[in-house]
């Protein structure tokens, strides 16, 4: 299906965010959060108006919404996710996740790296796959590790905006929030 922009998302840190008691500090009521979700023994928490308001984004005609998560590495797990947040009913897309022994078969390079702190790492090869594969003329990619490396090659990586492309780096400790989402919105409204 071919999409004017694809908006790619990661699960921990961005919609499962750890607060380690910092978000409450940072001004984020603990009451917005679904408090005890358990999938494959890991505790998951969200914000509903960020999980609906991204709903509205992913559903917005010209949307494509995947998922660039560690989690797919375990899809029944991704699947629980998509049920416990109310996404089990959209089409979303999952990026290519490189196991081992596998990179070469998926495009990736021999070289391709878990680690976010390098040029190598998965991720932006698989986000570059999901543009290609959806033929986006845009890119939205929500990830709290979006620009940690250093060095040549990950300069277009960095949080922010530029050619077609807006990268959001959430904190962590409080995960995407609404100004987020709506800034995510405004920017999808401007390309479709």
């Amino acid at each position: 299906m071919r999409a004017r922009v694809v908006v790619a998302l990661d699960i921990d840190g961005v919609l499962n965010h750890d607060s380690g008691g910092r978000a409450r500090r940072r001004g984020v009521e603990p009451a917005q959060y679904f408090p005890h979700c358990e999938i494959g023994g890991y505790y998951v928490q969200w914000r509903w108006d960020v999980v609906d308001g991204l709903r509205e984004v992913l559903t917005t005609p010209g949307v494509r919404g995947a998922w660039l998560t560690t989690w797919l590495a375990q899809p029944g797990l991704l699947d629980e996710f998509e049920q416990a947040i109310g996404y089990d009913d959209l089409d979303l897309l999952r990026a290519p996740y490189p196991t081992a022994g596998c990179e070469a078969e998926l495009g990736f390079a021999p070289t391709t790296s878990h680690t976010p702190a390098t040029s190598r790492w998965w991720k932006y090869g698989a986000a570059e796959m999901l543009v290609e594969q959806t033929g986006a003329e845009r890119l939205c990619w929500i990830d709290d590790d979006l620009g940690r490396a250093r060095g040549p090659g990950v300069w277009e990586w960095r949080p922010g905006e530029r050619d077609g492309r807006l990268f959001i780096r959430p904190d962590s400790t409080a995960g995407l929030l609404g100004v987020d989402v709506r800034r995510v919105r405004e920017w999808v409204g401007r390309a479709v």
